[in-house]
């Protein structure tokens, strides 16, 4: 079965390239064929992460155009801001599900008609947050104006530490009516390794919450995904 996952966030940087690339590695190493897709208006987040320079990134235009291997059972193409608004989104995803089990799309943060589309062919839209005042105060915006649909979707929250706001997190859920799928705290080592431009996956506080999202979003998602600990 092929999933799509669209990953999307209010403004502030919450982390939706980080979760994108964390979470399409560890469906990657599960033995489920994965095509991440930096759909994100201002680009270029993804393909840093994954220590790809701007010659090495594929321009998705048509789901027809080879993407790029970046490790096993791991493909990897962008849509590049030149062919936005001639991209048929509807149609790149029901292509790339024919040759995918999981699609994980980077929306980011900025809502165009690219997004829109990409978002509404979604099997899941997973909306990041940081739980301080001014991220859950531009995720309850986001979330409130409706720009983004799917046919599923639920709650992330990103680098949780203490000072967050206590009970904002199950406020926030009850009032837009979604679940909470994943909470990743804070980690140092986290933030070396993306800055040194290092997988993160694997990382220990990020085995469990992602273990856990996978099963959430991907039932099909292999015994190697299901069974790590």
């Amino acid at each position: 079965m092929s999933r799509v996952i669209a990953i999307a966030g209010a403004k502030g940087s919450p982390g939706c390239s980080f979760l994108a690339v964390a979470l399409a590695r560890r469906l990657a190493e599960g033995q489920v064929s994965t095509l991440l897709l930096d759909a994100d208006a201002e680009g270029g987040g993804v393909a840093a992460l994954l220590d790809l320079g701007p010659a090495d990134a594929s321009n998705a235009n048509s789901a027809d155009e080879p993407a790029i291997e970046v490790d096993q059972n791991l493909s990897f193409a962008e849509i590049g801001n030149a062919s936005a608004e001639v991209f048929n989104g509807l149609q790149w995803l029901s292509d790339a599900r024919a040759r995918h089990q999981a699609v994980i799309v980077d929306l980011g943060h900025s809502t165009g008609s690219l997004q829109r589309q990409l978002s509404a062919a979604a099997d899941w839209l997973l909306w990041v947050v940081v739980p301080d005042r001014s991220g859950l105060q531009r995720a309850d915006a986001a979330l409130a104006s409706g720009a983004l649909g799917a046919a599923s979707a639920g709650l992330i929250f990103n680098r949780v530490r203490r000072g967050c706001l206590e009970g904002a997190e199950a406020a926030l859920a009850s009032r837009h009516q979604l679940p909470i799928l994943g909470r990743f705290a804070e980690d140092r080592q986290v933030a070396a390794r993306l800055t040194r431009g290092l997988p993160v996956h694997r990382v220990w506080s990020l085995r469990r919450p992602l273990r856990e999202l996978a099963k959430s979003i991907h039932p099909d998602a292999g015994a190697a995904v299901l069974a790590w600990r």
